[in-house]
């Protein structure tokens, strides 16, 4: 499927159940919204921001977290409770320094 055929699915559904903004202007939704919406709802749910930034493929944290658009202490928070989850159900040697080449 191509983007072309992507966005006009998309602003056919959108007319179609006719769902507006606050202002009552039709909504209008990009491909790359979605992608938005699924970095942001990730590091929401637990998602470590560097892992978020593989998976959308940036070679930045800062284009990853500009996505999220959030507080960085609220992103602080979320990767420490993933890694306190996380901590609990694997064995302790699995928590070394990584290689250069990892």
């Amino acid at each position: 499927m191509s983007g072309e055929f992507i966005r006009n699915a998309l602003a056919e559904v959108l007319a179609y159940i006719g769902l507006t903004d606050s202002t009552g202007q039709p909504l209008d939704f990009a491909p790359h919204d979605f992608r938005r919406l699924f970095i942001t709802d990730a590091i929401r749910s637990g998602l470590p921001p560097h892992i978020a930034q593989v998976i959308a493929g940036h070679t930045n944290i800062n284009t990853t977290m500009g996505y999220h658009a959030i507080y960085p202490t609220e992103t602080i928070e979320a990767h420490r409770a993933f890694i306190t989850r996380r901590r609990a159900l694997l064995p302790a040697e699995e928590y070394r320094t990584p290689t250069d080449a990892e």
